[in-house]
């Protein structure tokens, strides 16, 4: 199919299946990271196993103290 032997509804049906690929690579991306992102700050939350605080463990410590009840936690 040629560029002049295009009809509009062909045009159209065009226009719209090349929006819909360019939505897709932009959204699944965006997607992608956003998952990413919040499992690596996942990983440094915990909650407190007495009092159910939830805080953030800082890098280097093997056992996080809870900042409210002072436990000791993995």
């Amino acid at each position: 199919m040629s560029i002049a032997a295009l009809t509009l509804s062909g045009f159209f049906e065009l226009c719209l299946y090349l929006g819909f690929a360019i939505m897709l690579l932009c959204l699944f991306p965006a997607i992608l990271l956003s998952k990413i992102r919040r499992n690596r700050r996942r990983k440094n939350r915990l909650n407190c196993r007495l009092c159910a605080y939830r805080f953030v463990r800082r890098d280097g410590d093997e056992q996080a103290i809870c900042p409210h009840c002072q436990a000791k936690n993995r």
